[in-house]
């Protein structure tokens, strides 16, 4: 996790718009791209994981390189590339093996962006493999990656907020990693049938791939990019689901308001609008979102950069018996989550809580 979201230079809009224009299959006019900018571009891109749309729209003459940087550009994307194909087909090693055992297996988070979103899996870049399975099955799907060699992170990447968001991780015998998770929304499993009742698929190899629907597939992609990591790979996803006319709006306000998620999700949108240019298609989508006093809460909660924002997040959209565990960890933080989201402790959390309350009796106030 990363506790602080870098600026994007304002100069790179025209090509991260046209990027994302082609990404969604959307006509969008040739976009020159200088000497200079363009090598300060590919590192950007690299930096934040958005070198394969970036490339993609470059293949197609969308964005026009001088000789140097297209063949520079390219030759990066071959390494990214690469590694797309050996996530695929981990994926599907691993939803194969799950579904033999009996155990229902979907796709999420980048690859299910990349499959059920964008025009082609080559505009997304991905670097782990997010696979969901119901909660009752869970612990039967734990056995079965460890009884096949799939190798548990030890010790655990991450603290105890990230057992219950994310739930395990492994490393499968290629060295892939793999994040199996048992519900799509926080750790609340209400919605999740709700959400898998109508997947979405297609075959690839001979196995049928299921994704949940887009509309939770967008939720995710708000909280990756507000609070999850500050990557813009994450806010090209909220951009092109946000535009997607599959997107069911009125159900995806619905499931943020139930999540207290409507803060995090209008500013997750608000933010794709500004970065990429899509005021007129997405301010209005972003005001949609009805500003619950639990949703402010946790909106204010989870601001960046706040060393602690991690541990505010979880309490706010956990439920209260996770609380206990959420809180041990605030008193004796592991060296992974110091190092993932910072530790201010328990005294320090509190005082940034307090100013953080401070803060929002101030905007309301005025």
């Amino acid at each position: 996790m990363s506790t602080e979201q870098r600026p994007v230079p304002n100069e790179y809009q025209p090509y991260l718009r046209a990027a994302l224009d082609h990404a969604v299959g959307l006509p969008s006019p040739q976009v020159a791209v200088t000497a200079p900018v363009g090598a300060e571009l590919q590192r950007f891109a690299r930096r934040e994981r958005i070198l394969a749309p970036l490339a993609f729209a470059a293949r197609a003459g969308v964005l026009v390189l001088d000789d140097e940087s297209g063949q520079e550009l390219e030759s990066a994307y071959a390494d990214v590339a690469r590694m797309s194909l050996r996530l695929e087909r981990s994926q599907l090693e691993t939803i194969e093996l799950l579904r033999a055992n009996e155990i229902e297996a979907y796709s999420i988070k980048g690859l299910a962006v990349a499959r059920f979103v964008y025009v082609s899996p080559e505009a997304r870049q991905s670097s782990d493999i997010d696979i969901l399975v119901e909660s009752a099955q869970f612990a039967a799907a734990n056995r079965v990656l460890g009884d096949s060699g799939y190798r548990a992170l030890q010790p655990p990447r991450s603290s105890t907020v990230d057992e219950i968001i994310k739930a395990n991780t492994y490393r499968d015998r290629a060295g892939i990693e793999i994040d199996l998770h048992q519900a799509i929304d926080w750790g609340r499993n209400a919605l999740t049938s709700r959400l898998v009742a109508k997947p979405l698929q297609t075959e690839l190899g001979g196995v049928v791939v299921r994704s949940p629907r887009l509309e939770g597939l967008f939720l995710q992609a708000c909280v990756a990019s507000e609070v999850g990591t500050s990557r813009l790979s994450s806010l090209f996803d909220v951009a092109a689901l946000a535009r997607s006319d599959d997107l069911d709006w009125d159900l995806t306000v619905e499931l943020a308001l139930r999540h207290r998620l409507a803060t995090i999700c209008a500013r997750a949108t608000a933010r794709a609008a500004l970065v990429f240019g899509l005021d007129a298609e997405l301010s209005c989508r972003a005001e949609s979102f009805p500003p619950s006093v639990a949703s402010r809460l946790v909106g204010e909660l989870t601001m960046r950069p706040s060393p602690g924002w991690g541990i505010g997040y979880a309490i706010s959209t956990q439920p209260v018996w996770h609380w206990p565990r959420h809180l041990r960890t605030m008193a004796i933080p592991d060296r992974a989550y110091r190092e993932a989201v910072g530790s201010p402790g328990p005294l320090g959390f509190l005082r940034r809580l307090a100013s953080r309350g401070s803060d929002y009796a101030r905007k309301r106030a005025r």
